[in-house]
């Protein structure tokens, strides 16, 4: 919860994080289930046969519900958050999809499908093209860029000058 509330205030729309979480709570969860489905299959008194209810068939239940909220939620990673309210950025006319894109569509670059079946369909113009992300144009790169150089050339100056 702590997370989720720290990238809703700065913005984040999907973390890879979260998702690797919830995957793989779903994925080792398979082991679990199978084997809760193949003892409940083996047990005598199935549930809501009218006779008292056992541990066995209240761990079954209750892992398959939060099994089922488990994949549920895992689904729902794979949906972005919404755009954040306020940006230090200017509005792109043509904006990198991969802004609004989760950490799975990122993972396997599917964002980029619909750029990719533009150029396959006619040669791709500089309309086409889609902007640069906000943390890659030269107005993010530049100042420490030229932070380390200027430390660099100091240092250079210093050796050469010893």
């Amino acid at each position: 919860m702590i997370l989720y509330y720290f990238f809703r205030k700065y913005g984040v729309r999907s973390s890879g994080t979260v998702f690797i979480f919830w995957f793989l709570k779903a994925f080792f969860g398979i082991i679990q289930m199978r084997t809760e489905a193949k003892l409940h299959q083996a047990r005598d008194n199935p549930i809501g046969s009218g006779e008292t209810i056992v541990f066995a068939e209240y761990q079954f239940v209750s892992f398959t519900l939060q099994y089922a909220f488990i994949c549920l939620i895992l689904l729902l990673e794979i949906l972005p958050d919404q755009a954040p309210r306020y940006s230090d950025y200017p509005k792109q006319r043509n904006p990198n999809p991969e802004l609004k894109s989760s950490f799975f569509v990122k993972l396997l670059y599917l964002y980029f499908d619909s750029f990719t079946w533009t150029g396959f369909r006619k040669p791709l113009t500089d309309d086409d093209m889609f902007d640069l992300n906000p943390e890659d144009t030269s107005r993010e790169l530049v100042p420490p860029f030229d932070k380390y150089w200027y430390e660099s050339v100091e240092n250079g100056r210093r050796k050469q000058m010893a």
